[in-house]
């Protein structure tokens, strides 16, 4: 290669470096100058952000292995430790021109020097040059350690050391984190909807699409009039894995979890939460639940997908259709088919399932009509809350019972431990009863513990989950329009999701199919189906529904009993009144 061609090396390795005026185009234009000034010519530019404590630098030893086939003239570069800060790489620069016997010319833009780096006379040069990399690295060190330092300080306050997620924003020069009024609206509402188990990923991420969720790059974050961009769907996986909406947050290689209230978790938030532990703990087991995955799913969003079991083999029912049009329907699987191609044929002599055919519609009848009977009046709601009530009213009036009780025993021993205390410090405590004093002492100071245990317990208590159970309770008052209801408002898409949502939150499962060979004795069995579907509800509904059904129910199975069994007497007395056909003579 010509002796007058020349590459150029720039190199960022922090945001700050940009921001300095050392962007790699600011190092490129005034390199290219400095070719032009000196009559060379540049054959080709290198150039990376990165840093050489983060690992290998591929632009660099890209550039080597250019060196070692092409053989350029010059290599050009603004300053020293913008070539290298890490005297390795410098040193695997010059071990390659000694090996290759090329003496390529270095030029240092900035102090404006140049020379051959295998050049005996040039060993001054060279030697500067490793200082000015090895201060150069020492500094990058030093500034490592003093950052990371600061960093930790940070973490052990609570504070979060980089930009907040989405639904957050920084308050620069303040730091502080605060909620973005805009977006955590729609992160909150992506981790509710994700929560109920009706809907995967892409439906929520689809959801956030829709309402206008936006998400903005660090270095847009502090411009808060950058739009950003529409939410990705890798976006959304990482929202709702961050366990930083909980007040916990992750930070380094190890992802350790820090608080926001500091290491001992007892300082003032240094920002506020977006969602409960309990909520982010149950949105990761749904996310267990499907293997870890990030809940792929392409199928339809059927109505009751996931939700059908087939009694005859207990597979399940997927559909088939168009789910927001009126043709849809549901089959089963046969799944069991797959591992046992014979099981099918060996139980029901058929080839598949014998489980019909549903239409949608039939199932959201049975539905429906299942909704219907476990909805009440007002004043059964009234006398059911006034019962709730009262009970929680003794249990207040209980607790506060035993916190007094327990309050005066703790100042008791309190005044104990530190009578004794005293009478030990002034000497009154034979050496020879020590031993005894101890354990005296202690078992007294165990009684204590357990006992301001005791306090905190009933002291922490609070009745959430019985404002929970009646607003869940509410909701039951009005099961079957919750469910029948279209939002004019939303999409037929957000509506189905809806309806999807509710149904989950009913049913834990609903059988489809009678048994294929009924006992005729027993024409009622329990628990009761609707038009050959029985469903399993989830709690608290199943205890409504067994208590609104459980009364017609027995008596409908004691009156179908007594009716069969009415008939079968009266069969049995026929059967008594023939004549024996194998007469005998008298004995």
């Amino acid at each position: 290669m010509n002796e007058k061609t020349a590459i150029i090396y720039a190199r960022v390795s922090t945001r700050g470096q940009a921001d300095d005026g050392l962007s790699i185009p600011e190092q490129i234009e005034t390199c290219e100058t400095y070719v032009k000034e000196h009559g060379l010519k540049k054959f080709r530019v290198f150039d990376e952000a990165a840093s050489a404590f983060k690992g290998r630098r591929t632009g660099y030893y890209e550039m080597l292995s250019f060196i070692e086939t092409k053989r350029p003239g010059h290599l050009v570069f603004l300053l020293p430790d913008r070539l290298s800060r890490s005297p390795e790489a410098f040193e695997d620069l010059i071990n390659l021109c000694r090996e290759t016997k090329h003496n390529l010319i270095l030029h240092d833009v900035y102090r404006r020097r140049e020379f051959g780096i295998i050049n005996p006379e040039a060993f001054e040069e060279l030697a500067a040059l490793r200082k000015e990399i090895i201060d150069g690295g020492l500094y990058s060190a030093r500034m490592r350690f003093r950052v990371g330092r600061s960093v930790k300080r940070l973490l052990e306050q609570g504070f979060f050391p980089g930009y907040p997620p989405v639904g957050y924003r920084n308050i620069i020069g303040a730091r502080k984190i605060v909620i973005d009024e805009e977006r955590a609206p729609l992160v909150s509402m992506a981790f509710n909807l994700f929560s109920t188990g009706g809907y995967s990923l892409d439906d929520v991420w689809a959801r956030m699409l829709r309402e206008g969720l936006t998400v903005r790059t660090p270095s847009r974050a502090e411009n808060e009039k950058t739009p950003g961009r529409p939410i990705s769907r890798a976006d959304m996986w990482r929202t709702l894995k961050n366990s930083f909406y909980t007040g916990r947050f992750a930070w380094g290689k190890d992802k350790k979890l820090w608080d926001n209230r500091g290491v001992d978790g007892k300082g003032k938030p240094t920002y506020p939460p977006l969602i409960s532990q309990e909520l982010f703990e149950k949105v990761q087991e749904i996310f267990k639940r499907n293997l870890g995955s990030r809940m792929i799913r392409t199928g339809k969003p059927f109505l009751y997908r996931g939700l059908l079991e087939c009694r005859h083999c207990g597979c399940q029912l997927v559909g088939d259709g168009n789910p927001e049009g009126p043709y849809t329907y549901y089959h089963c699987t046969s799944g069991k088919a797959w591992d046992n191609p014979d099981f099918y044929r060996s139980r029901f002599n058929t080839k598949k399932c014998p489980q019909k055919i549903w239409k949608e519609k039939e199932i959201t009848a049975a539905v429906e009509k299942a909704l219907a009977d476990v909805e009440f009046d007002q004043q059964v709601w009234e006398d059911f809350k006034k019962q709730v009530m009262g009970e929680v009213a003794e249990r207040h009036e209980a607790a506060e019972s035993d916190l007094k009780t327990l309050r005066k025993r703790r100042t008791e021993l309190e005044n104990k431990i530190e009578k004794n205390l005293q009478a030990k410090i002034d000497g009154r405590i034979d050496p020879d009863e020590l031993p005894g004093f101890r354990n005296i002492q202690a078992g007294l100071k165990a009684e204590l513990e357990e006992i301001n245990g005791r306090i905190g317990d009933l002291e922490g208590s609070d009745d959430t989950f019985v404002d929970e159970g009646l607003e869940t309770l509410e909701m039951a008052r009005d099961f079957l329009n919750l469910f029948k209801t279209n939002d004019l408002g939303k999409t037929p898409q957000d509506n189905l999701a809806d309806r999807k949502v509710l149904a989950k939150a009913y049913f834990r499962k609903i059988i489809a199919g009678d048994p294929l060979n009924p006992d005729p004795m027993y024409e009622y069995t329990w628990p009761p189906k609707y038009n050959g579907l029985e469903f399993v509800w989830e709690e608290p509904f199943n205890t409504l529904w067994e208590t609104k059904v459980l009364d017609d129910a027995a008596k409908r199975a004691s009156q179908v009993y007594a009716e069969n069994r009415a008939k079968w007497d009266l069969d049995s007395k026929k059967w008594r009144g023939r004549r024996d056909s194998n007469s005998r003579p008298p004995a």
